[in-house]
């Protein structure tokens, strides 16, 4: 459940996302089916997208308000009819809705922002604390992640669709071994029916 939000000075991007590895979370030892991982993903973004919308932050605490004078003066925060004592991280929208599933690597899921959108999560998340010239210019607002008790409410929302995953899984196995046993078992006929055309003795 790692989250990882940094800044990559090399290139001047920035990483916002949270990573889950399913097989531990659900404490298995079969490789979690994809629809699974989709679903938790999914899962995931709704919880942060709903918990900011009430104006909470990860921890459940309210999100530092009101919005900064000059951008509440801005013309877009006004096209947009927003309070500026409503704190939800959301002006166009853009950023919240462009959390995604990031990648799906064997039992690991990551889910989070990438491109601008992550520079402007980053920048909301640490508010550029330590940087040189734009630490201070937002405030530090802890939208992002997801805790370990909404983890486990996640899972046992999921519990279910696992279990049934797991089955079709199994099944789908059995079926293609029986179709590449009978394969094998024709190919087996076949040769040896070959090879009694061309037996000497007859």
């Amino acid at each position: 459940m790692r989250i990882n939000i940094e800044e990559n000075k090399a290139d001047q991007t920035f990483e916002v996302n949270q990573e889950f590895d399913l097989q531990e979370i659900f404490d298995v030892d079969f490789e979690i089916p994809q629809v699974v991982h989709e679903a938790f993903g999914q899962e995931v973004i709704d919880i942060i997208r709903e918990r900011t919308a009430k104006s909470k932050d990860i921890n459940g605490n309210p999100l530092p308000s009101p919005y900064s004078e000059s951008y509440a003066d801005s013309l877009e925060f006004k096209a947009w009819g927003k309070s500026r004592n409503k704190v939800n991280m959301k002006l166009t929208g853009e950023m919240l809705d462009s959390m995604d599933i990031l990648d799906i690597d064997g039992n690991v899921l990551k889910v989070g922002f990438e491109g601008l959108e992550a520079t402007k999560a980053f920048a909301h998340n640490t508010g550029f604390e330590g940087h040189p010239v734009l630490e201070g210019k937002v405030a530090k607002r802890k939208f992002f992640g997801v805790t370990k008790d909404e983890v486990n409410k996640i899972k046992n929302r999921l519990k279910d669709l696992l279990e049934r995953s797991k089955e079709a899984t199994q099944e789908e196995d059995a079926l293609a071994l029986g179709a590449i046993e009978l394969l094998e078992s024709r190919n087996d006929l076949v040769s040896f029916n070959i090879e009694d055309l061309f037996n000497d003795e007859d």
